[in-house]
């Protein structure tokens, strides 16, 4: 578990038989969305796999944004897969001699920076590439533009890529992305918003009552809901736009505040006899 001040900080927290990982994005410089920004992704899939199961997520700043059971395990699966290739990395063994090295060194390189690192930010476009790299690993060997050896050691660094491609392909998340990969361009992140959608629950934490409106703050836009004025502000340095209200209750008149301090007071010093407790009507009238 990470420091609680830093971003991406985590804890896992036992409800029942809810295991929920609630990560805090609080001092994180982006806004705490997996199916929008590859750095929420991977700060997700790295926590997941450190800790290896979860049925709920919830990415805290100043909101609370769950993403449900069915999407943790989407998640979930991509983090076991990464944690389980991770711990591979050594015995790949695509380095039996000298020759097998001249050929596959450049390709490893190639390959790693997409396992450790857009798996877990971009798993959709990790297998698209892996799958460009064994179309073009396999015209190679199947066309014979190297020499013998050479078809030798890219047909085992052509199964290890098969493997994986297979691996993913079998992921919840890639078989539900597969309907869309069609329209998929690199980098573009329309088909993680069709799988991944969180509930986003406010924060009490973090509410304020200001009576007045706030003195650095830029007005955007103003509109009225049932009687209640809403103004949206911008704030120096804050990303999200800060929605001031003003509910009918602070806009009483003194006369009317008097009448409601009168009945907190008798209501504080009420004590109901026991025989009251049984007659809630007899309660109401006193």
């Amino acid at each position: 578990m990470a420091n609680n001040d830093t971003c991406g900080s985590y804890e896992v927290i036992r409800e029942g038989e809810e295991v929920i990982l609630k990560i805090s994005c609080e001092t994180c410089p982006f806004f705490p969305s997996i199916e929008d920004n590859p750095r929420v992704m991977a700060l997700v899939i790295d926590a997941l796999a450190e800790t290896g199961s979860a049925t709920k997520i919830v990415l805290t700043q100043k909101r609370d944004y769950e993403y449900d059971y069915t999407q943790t395990l989407i998640l979930l699966e991509v983090a076991k897969l990464y944690r389980k290739l991770n711990r591979q990395k050594r015995s790949f063994n695509l380095f039996q001699n000298e020759t097998a090295r001249k050929y596959v060194e450049p390709r490893f390189a190639e390959i790693q920076d997409i396992l450790f690192n857009y798996l877990k930010s971009d798993p959709i476009q990790a297998y698209m590439t892996l799958i460009r790299i064994s179309e073009r690993e396999n015209q190679l060997i199947k066309t014979k533009a190297i020499n013998q050896e050479g078809i030798a050691a890219l047909q085992q660094y052509y199964r290890l890529i098969e493997s994986i491609v297979g691996e993913l392909q079998q992921s919840q998340l890639i078989q539900q992305a597969l309907p869309h990969l069609r329209e998929y361009k690199l980098s573009d992140r329309t088909i993680y918003r069709k799988i991944l959608t969180p509930t986003v629950k406010p924060n009490f934490m973090y509410t304020k009552l200001m009576a007045t409106f706030p003195t650095k703050g830029e007005e955007l836009d103003s509109y009225t809901v049932n009687d209640t004025e809403v103004t949206i502000f911008k704030l120096p340095n804050i990303v999200q736009p800060l929605y001031h209200i003003i509910p009918p209750e602070f806009r009483l008149d003194e006369e009317k505040y008097e009448i409601l301090d009168l009945a907190r007071t008798g209501l504080e010093k009420f004590e109901p006899k026991k025989g009251e407790f049984t007659d809630p009507e007899r309660i109401r009238d006193v």
